[in-house]
């Protein structure tokens, strides 16, 4: 059993033993088996120019983006940008009708606070901080080592939205 318990890990499926069930005489465990596991899928990000923050995260973090979905009924543009390592993707979405916070709105307020991007290395971090410096982003803080041992660097991408570089 230990033997496809690990074969299952391997291979991306989880498992997990919750209880036992007697049967008869023999005592043996309930092994359940998870192949639907939770992840964050998107997260979305309402914005005011589609195209200027797909060009942003495709310069600089190497995004990719499918076709542009439109909505004419609702007045809705959508893309999902995917990146190279994978995992959550994000949804950019503009509609005419979605209000722009004040700047002082944006960058303290409950509710979303900013998109930590790993990019491996410090040095990669230093690089991405020196590009995005001299394109003239807006850059607010690092790169230093918090207090919590993250190493990071942090931006505004176009729409003033909070990006974090990190390891």
């Amino acid at each position: 059993m230990l033997n496809d318990v690990i074969r299952g890990l391997v291979s991306g499926v989880t498992f997990g033993i919750f209880k036992s069930v007697k049967s008869g005489s023999v005592e043996s465990s309930a092994l359940i088996i998870f192949t639907n596991m939770i992840k964050i899928e998107h997260i979305a990000i309402w914005c005011n120019d589609i195209e200027r923050l797909r060009s942003f995260y495709e310069e600089y973090f190497a995004a990719a983006c499918n076709e542009t979905y439109q909505n004419p009924g609702k007045r809705l543009e959508t893309c999902f940008l995917t990146f190279p390592g994978g995992g959550v993707r994000i949804e950019l979405m503009q509609r005419p009708d979605v209000h722009t916070p004040t700047p002082d709105d944006r960058l303290l307020r409950m509710g979303y606070a900013h998109i930590a991007f790993s990019l491996g290395t410090r040095q990669r971090v230093n690089d991405l901080t020196a590009r995005l410096k001299k394109a003239g982003y807006v850059h607010l803080d690092g790169p230093r080592t918090t207090g919590d041992g993250y190493y990071e660097s942090t931006f505004l991408d176009p729409e003033r939205n909070v990006i974090e570089l990190t390891v």
